[in-house]
This record gives C-alpha cells, sequence and structure tokens, in this order.
C-alpha cells in the first residue's frame, strides 16, 4: 500500500509542479531544489538535474563524434564537458548559485538554464 500512496503522491508533485505546459521553469525547479534534503521535492530536483545534464552532456558528445567523423550535423547552443568527479549536489549547488546571479532569466525552461549552469562552469575549452 505505501508504494502506490507514494507513486501517487510523486505524480501529483509532478503534475502540479510542471503547470499547464508540462515544462518546468527555472523558478519551478529553484523550488524544488531549495527543499529539504529528505523531501521528495528536492529528490525530483535530484532527478530534473541528473536528467537534464546526461541530455547535454550526450549531445555535446555526438556533436564531437560527428566532428570527428568530419561532419556536423548539429552543432549544440550548449556544449557541457564534465570533468571527472563532479557530483550531483555540486551541480544542484551550481545551478542554485547561477540562478542567483541571473534572477531576470528563471522564467525560462529548466532544462535549458541547467545546460547554460553547467556550460558556464565546465566549458568544454577546458580539456576535459
Amino acid at each position: 500500500m505505501k508504494p502506490v500512496i507514494l507513486t501517487i503522491i510523486i505524480i501529483l508533485a509532478i503534475s502540479r509542479t510542471a503547470g499547464a505546459s508540462g515544462n518546468w521553469t527555472g523558478n519551478e525547479l529553484i523550488r524544488l531544489c531549495q527543499a529539504e534534503t529528505s523531501s521528495v521535492s528536492y529528490s525530483l530536483c535530484l532527478g530534473y538535474i541528473r536528467g537534464a545534464a546526461e541530455y547535454h552532456v550526450s549531445v555535446t558528445s555526438l556533436d564531437t563524434l560527428f566532428l570527428k567523423q568530419g561532419a556536423s550535423a548539429f552543432t549544440p547552443i550548449i556544449r557541457v564537458c564534465l570533468p571527472p568527479g563532479v557530483d550531483l549536489g555540486q551541480v544542484v549547488s551550481l545551478f542554485l548559485k547561477h540562478m542567483q546571479e541571473i534572477p531576470e532569466q528563471t522564467h525560462k525552461a529548466a532544462v535549458f538554464l541547467v545546460g547554460q549552469t553547467l556550460n558556464t562552469a565546465f566549458p568544454c575549452d577546458q580539456g576535459y
């Protein structure tokens, strides 16, 4: 019975947080990431940031692969090259710090803002 209740709570939290458009904004992700670390909201923050980070790293890797083969099918707007040893808690801290530095942009899509955060902190020209 407990897994069913937890599943319902998570679904309600996701649907309430995502809003009508279905896309989280930076403002919504900030609220999740500022929750108590033992809360469902913070767990949603961790999951979202991990997924967004993996997306940006994957897109960057694909572009690098295409460039090595002599053809670039696309050039990602945001390139992310995470160095070894970066953990999820560090990325959450970087995201929250970056959002404080650009409050005029926190209404934008959260996936873009996570990528922007990682690009600012770990640009690909650093040799990672």
